[in-house]
């Protein structure tokens, strides 16, 4: 349900957030969108493939010619649908994991705002950019 209530809410959140951006840090608002935008994504994940598993039944029974009532399609779309729900549930494990979920600690990290480089390092930018173009075994590399 709060995936859902997410899913609706993401709209108005992410028109709003330019006028929020004078009451809430930069940090607070990258919070913000990275959290809604993870809670909505499996609702809508899922929406979708529930939607394709009804469309494909549709086509299905078109293609068949078999005549059902659209209350029965939908009723035989959702058992349909929980059998590719166990799948469907592995792409959005993998996906909140992978994506989703180093977006929202990133953005809980207050050094999140610039991705550090060993170049960053003091002094080290003209000798990693020389390595980098001349590679480490170049006569004279510093």
């Amino acid at each position: 349900m709060l995936s859902a209530l997410a899913s609706l809410l993401k709209p108005i959140v992410f028109w709003r957030l330019p006028e929020w951006s004078g009451l809430v840090p930069a940090a607070g608002l990258l919070r913000i969108s990275a959290t809604v935008d993870a809670a909505a994504f499996i609702f809508e994940y899922l929406l979708g493939v529930y939607i394709q598993v009804y469309l494909i039944t549709v086509c299905l029974a078109w293609i068949k010619g078999v005549s059902f009532e659209e209350g029965e399609l939908f009723r035989f779309a959702m058992r349909r649908f929980s059998y590719v729900l166990e799948w469907a549930g592995i792409v959005v494990a993998v996906s909140t994991l992978i994506v989703r979920v180093p977006l929202v600690l990133a953005s809980l990290h207050e050094y999140s705002r610039r991705p550090r480089l060993p170049a960053d390092c003091a002094g080290a930018d003209e000798r990693f950019d020389h390595r980098v173009l001349f590679g480490p075994n170049l006569t004279g590399a510093p």
